[in-house]
């Protein structure tokens, strides 16, 4: 099945698994995961609050089993919140991207790791317009998560992609967020196009389309 199969077949499955409360269900199983690992690991770490925009517990179940499994390189994180506390506890290397300096400035109190506050511009990508972070570094990353700036109907958080272009290693695992809704959907299936990757969805709160190389094959059973 395609990637844009899978991704169109995720936005009925989300629908359907609101409606009959599995998406809660799924959730809670989730954070309970989360919270095992944490504490067998005895990795402390500051408190989640994962409701509203912020990052879900899929999602952070996702991290932790990367960083703790894979051990990337250089993590780059579009996006800042819950998920930087947990990259934080983890000692993740890389740097986490953020457009307002007024919520990096409060996140740079409570972790140690990176926080760029970049503004957003408007650029043209792959013939796409779309207010992006302008980010030039040339670090490889092995490990990304597109999770920010604020999403749009279509092509939402469009200019991750540039940003991968340039500074994603040869081997990699991508997580976008939102992966329900159809403007992540564009970016998610642009980017595989570019780079190719195995796809692996998952689905709880909020959904996640995980595209990955080789070496990351095992996140396929995540």
């Amino acid at each position: 099945m395609s990637i844009a199969q899978r991704l169109k077949k995720l936005r009925w499955a989300s629908f359907v698994e609101k409606v009959t409360g599995e998406r809660t269900a799924k959730e809670l199983l989730y954070a309970h995961m989360l919270a095992e690992a944490l504490r067998t690991a005895n990795i402390p770490c500051q408190p989640f609050y994962p409701i509203g925009g912020a990052a879900n517990y899929s999602l952070l179940y996702l991290i932790y089993r990367i960083q703790t499994e894979f051990a990337p390189t250089a993590t780059l994180e579009l996006g800042i919140g819950q998920s930087t506390l947990l990259l934080d506890a983890l000692g993740a290397g890389g740097v986490s991207i953020e457009h307002d300096e007024d919520w990096a400035a409060i996140m740079r109190t409570k972790v140690e790791r990176e926080i760029l506050a970049l503004p957003l511009e408007p650029r043209s990508y792959r013939g796409v317009e779309a207010n992006s972070y302008v980010f030039d570094g040339s670090k490889a990353f092995d490990f990304a998560i597109v999770d920010g700036p604020q999403g749009s109907a279509r092509n939402s958080r469009w200019g991750a992609l540039e940003i991968l272009e340039r500074s994603l290693a040869d081997e990699f695992i991508v997580i976008f967020d939102d992966a329900e809704r159809r403007g992540e959907q564009d970016t998610a299936m642009e980017f595989q196009r570019m780079r190719g990757g195995n796809v692996h969805i998952v689905r709880a709160a909020s959904s996640q389309c995980l595209i990955f190389t080789d070496r990351f094959r095992a996140a396929g059973w995540f």
